[in-house]
């Protein structure tokens, strides 16, 4: 191969990569989307790979509307029995029951796990992060305003980076990159 040859291989595989950029970028975020998703609301872990928390046990008022289910409402609303175990308050008008153990309790009683913060209730802000464009760049974002906000305070309550992709996705995301880089250098040559 003489020299010239090289550099005609060198700006076909240049072109080559113009054409496929948004191909590359979509297989590059799809995995730190994959991966950041699976770290925040499987795992519980926060940007930096610790646990983003635990949930709290101080005391918490509710009522029943705020339950994900009437079935789960029921485990406390249900019969005057269960109502009768538990302490009310008034407040602006309305009656609330106090749980004892705070928002774990309140988890738990919806049938949600409580062993680390996961960041999940209804689900919301975990279909909340998605994939978009920018211009002519493929990005990972959270849609809709509640729940940019949502993340946000989060973020803000923990005190740690939550929704920015980690070290190890970004280097993931990489690997995608070359690995198609690759593939397409052995389309041209």
């Amino acid at each position: 191969m003489t020299f010239q040859d090289a550099i005609k291989d060198l700006k076909r595989l240049e072109n080559a990569i113009k054409e496929n950029n948004q191909r590359i970028q979509t297989v590059a975020i799809n995995e730190v989307a994959s991966r950041l998703r699976k770290r925040i609301f499987n795992r519980g872990l926060a940007t930096d790979g610790r646990k983003i928390g635990n949930y709290s046990t101080r005391p918490l008022l509710t009522g029943s509307s705020n339950f994900r289910t009437k079935k789960a409402a029921n485990r406390v609303f249900g019969s005057k029995a269960q109502r009768s175990k538990r302490r009310w308050v008034t407040v602006g008008g309305k009656r609330l029951i106090v749980l004892e153990g705070g928002y774990k309790e309140f988890r738990d009683l919806s049938g949600n796990q409580t062993s680390k913060v996961d960041l999940q209730y209804r689900g919301n802000l975990f279909r909340g992060v998605k994939i978009g464009t920018s211009g002519k760049n493929i990005v990972l974002g959270i849609k809709g305003t509640k729940n940019a906000k949502i993340a946000a305070a989060q973020e803000e309550h923990w005190g740690k980076d939550i929704f920015k992709p980690s070290k190890t996705e970004e280097k993931a995301a990489d690997r995608k990159v070359i690995e198609e880089i690759d593939v397409i250098l052995e389309s041209i040559l």
